[in-house]
């Protein structure tokens, strides 16, 4: 058997004289075959494999899985669809009947953590029969509270019914922030939902083009720059990456921030936001004042934008903020304006700030006929007149400006919620999303509802999706935002890294030129077969580096009604999935849950961890599953494990949500408990399948996350399908320290057990050790010499 050392660097503080041609590598490839047989038992496991297995290959259908999977989004959505519409369908009523009440308020900052209870779900304490609320920091004395029996049985009866919902909420056009459930807010900060992407998203959902275009002349001064600064901060923090952004500063001379920034319109991802912001850091206040220098500059970026992008409309917005100043010439700036929207047909509307007490009348006068575009000619397209707003305390700035989108909000688009753009959540949940939708009264605007998913929970049936080592499935907005992609960090593992919002033409850049991302941006179903080069992970991507493969494969694609999303599953034309057959059980199985079943088997400490020497335990992942979400947003007890019991030994009489090959993944890795037991060994060895199944010992209770197909040593040896890896030193996730690990390839039933790399694998067995171990063994293999006299 071949071992890869994965870059693994043993240091060894021992003395050799001339014995390096002893030192090579094949004793210690067998050294670690030795150990793969007699303690691992991985010769065993496949022997096992080989003989008992009943299993067949199959084709894969593509097209009936991109339909399944679409359909189970499908209803995710749709359910989170229903709740949201619950909540805003429920504020209207109570705005329209005037039922709102003090009665039903609770401010977060009295909610008493007494009255929370632990809930595994949020991961922390919540009060789940009522909601409360905070307020703004905006100098008035009371707001108005939306709050009130109706709205308050609303998020509770949502919160029963879907298991996968999280945070509910409502923000309304005050600034008031009601939300569901309870939590202990601490000493947290002002929070203004107005300011917030998911809110201006949703009040204005039209992909937005926006420059803003502000004074830097020596009239701003010091304070009124830096509110300034302050104020387009905050706008740029409330566009989402469909948005597209510029900045523009001016004095007497223009400046714009460096680079690709200078030329054209940035998508407004968290980099280039934070960018810009920078940017606009460092903007000191000197010089006089020239507007249509600065406007034609703003214009240029608008319309190299909008030549890149012809194929969706954009709401393209100027925003305008100066002191007044010295300003000549009010009708060249307005005939300039003119000129400069013509060539865009008129379709840029400009939002007009005039800054401090102190703006004389024929500035204020010009920014209001700046807004209007008052010399603008309508043969040219039609124009949508903008507002001047005078702001002269310089504290409502930030909200004056932040507030910009109001100006675009219509009942008229309130059709269908919106989703947001994927960010991680501030209490603890991860990566999650919003599904929006505004609430009118009388045709205004009060607010909008909003409801918070897991971005694990939702797309749990595409995640643990598997057909084979080169089919994946990826998802898509119709902008081209990916969702979900293989080379993207996994939904379940990036909980505290915020996630960068990719094009999908940067990971299928074959597909994007074949047409087939087109295709999936405009919502319409398809199938296409290509020649394509998958990049694959040797292990971990940042650090084991990365392989390619060139394969023919079949997209095939379907949009998620109801949605903006389309998912595509990618199979290559020679690929075929393992299933398993027949009816094997097992006769023991001791599930990880020791906790739930404390007189099943005699309990220890295995380092920090709750465990037994006894036997090997076996945990079930999501991927055992026929619904993930079942699994991990449900409570495990003692009867969930006793009926998984059941299943595995073919006495159930229900199913408990397991998929068929669970059963015989289970029973087969029961020939592995004797063995185990029999040979001493004082570190973890254990097997994970793509079945669901995770077997290890010595046993110990596990993270209900965990899953062994994403972890390092998984990856490196389905990488290396054929051949032992020794990983590089890692953090053990059971809490043994550093250690490095022993891992091959389990694969399918071969009648003579002769097996190649092209086989199919069905799992991974591995042992880990300590690096003294691997110290040892080397000194055993390669004795030292006693130091000889060179002089």
């Amino acid at each position: 058997m071949r071992v890869i050392l994965m870059l693994t660097c043993v240091v060894m503080t021992v003395h050799y004289t001339a014995v390096s041609g002893n030192l090579n590598g094949r004793t210690f490839s067998l050294a670690l075959t030795n150990l793969s047989t007699n303690v691992l038992g991985l010769t065993k496991m496949q022997n096992i494999i080989d003989q008992r297995a009943e299993v067949h290959s199959e084709k894969i259908n593509g097209t009936g899985i991109v339909l399944k999977l679409a359909r189970a989004l499908f209803m995710k959505f749709r359910s989170a669809f229903e709740a949201v519409d619950k909540i805003a369908e429920t504020l209207e009523a109570e705005y329209r009947q005037g039922y709102f009440n003090d009665t039903e308020a609770l401010s977060c900052a009295d909610a008493s953590p007494s009255q929370m209870e632990y809930n595994f779900l949020f991961k922390k304490k919540i009060n789940t029969r009522q909601p409360c609320f905070l307020e703004p920091n905006d100098g008035k004395l009371t707001h108005r509270i939306p709050t009130s029996a109706n709205l308050s049985k609303a998020f509770r009866d949502n919160f029963s019914r879907l298991e996968y919902i999280k945070w509910q909420y409502f923000g309304t056009q005050d600034g008031v922030w009601v939300m569901y459930p309870t939590q202990d807010m601490g000493k947290r900060g002002a929070y203004d939902p107005q300011l917030r992407s998911w809110y201006v998203e949703t009040a204005a959902p039209q992909p937005k083009d926006i420059v803003i275009v502000f004074d830097r002349s020596e009239s701003m001064g010091t304070k009124r720059m830096r509110t300034a600064q302050e104020a387009a901060k905050t706008l740029i923090g409330t566009l989402n990456p469909s948005d597209r952004v510029g900045v523009v500063a001016f004095s007497d001379i223009v400046r714009t921030p460096p680079g690709c920034y200078s030329e054209k319109l940035a998508f407004a991802t968290d980099d280039n936001k934070k960018k810009l912001c920078e940017y606009l850091d460092g903007v000191t206040a000197t010089g006089g004042t020239n507007y249509v220098d600065a406007l034609k500059k703003a214009f240029q970026l608008l319309t190299k934008s909008a030549a890149s992008h012809t194929d969706e409309t954009r709401q393209k917005v100027v925003l305008f903020l100066t002191d007044g100043g010295a300003v000549k010439e009010p009708n060249y700036i307005l005939t300039q304006i003119a000129d400069f929207n013509a060539k865009l047909n008129n379709e840029v509307v400009i939002l007009t700030y005039g800054i401090g007490e102190d703006l004389d009348k024929t500035a204020e006068d010009l920014l209001k006929d700046m807004a209007k575009q008052t010399m603008s000619d309508q043969a040219k397209g039609n124009i949508t007149r903008g507002t001047f707003t005078h702001v002269d305390n310089m504290a409502g700035l930030r909200l004056s400006l932040g507030s910009y989108y109001k100006q675009f909000s219509s009942p008229n688009q309130r059709s269908r919620p919106v989703v947001s753009a994927p960010f991680i959540d501030d209490s603890g949940l991860g990566v999650v999303i919003s599904v929006c939708k505004p609430v009118f009264h009388d045709q205004q605007l009060q607010g909008v509802a909003a409801i918070d998913l897991r971005l694990a929970d939702l797309l749990s049936s595409v995640t643990y999706y598997y057909s084979g080592e080169y089919s994946y499935v990826f998802i898509i907005d119709k902008s081209g935002r990916t969702l979900l992609h293989p080379l993207l960090p996994n939904p379940s593992t990036s909980e505290r890294t915020a996630r960068a919002i990719v094009d999908i033409s940067t990971l299928e850049p074959k597909a994007s030129r074949e047409g087939v991302i087109s295709k999936m941006k405009s919502g319409k179903p398809g199938r296409k077969s290509l020649e394509i080069t998958e990049v694959l992970s040797r292990g971990d991507p940042n650090l084991d580096g990365v392989k390619s493969v060139t394969v023919t494969a079949t997209y095939d694609w379907r949009p998620i009604a109801g949605t903006s999303f389309c998912v595509c599953v990618v199979v290559p034309d020679d690929n075929r999935m393992v299933q398993s057959r027949g009816f094997v059980t097992a006769k023991k199985f001791v599930y990880h849950r020791l906790d739930l079943q404390p007189n099943k088997v005699p309990l220890c400490t295995i380092g920090k961890k709750l465990g037994t020497r006894q036997t090997p335990l076996i945990k079930l992942t999501g991927a055992a599953f026929l619904d993930p979400n079942v699994y991990f947003n449900r409570v495990e007890t003692a009867e969930t494990v006793q009926t998984y019991g059941h299943f595995v030994a073919g006495t159930a009489t229900s199913n408990p949500n397991l998929k068929p090959g669970v059963r015989q993944a289970a029973a087969l890795t029961e020939y592995l408990d004797d063995f185990w037991r029999s040979s001493v060994y004082p570190y973890w060895r254990y097997l994970g399948n793509r079945h669901g199944v995770f077997k290890i010992y010595s046993g110990t209770v596990m993270p209900k996350n965990y899953d062994p197909t994403i972890r390092r040593w998984f990856l490196s040896a389905v990488a290396n399908n054929g051949d032992a890896v020794l990983t590089p030193p890692y953090e053990d996730a059971f809490g043994a320290g550093v250690v490095v690990t022993l891992c091959k390839t389990l694969v399918q039933r071969r009648t003579g057990g002769t097996h190649s790399a092209k086989d199919k694998i069905l799992g991974v067995m591995a042992m880990d050790m300590k690096l003294n171990t691997v110290r040892t063994l080397l000194s055993e293999l390669f004795p030292t010499c006693d130091d000889v006299d060179k002089s």
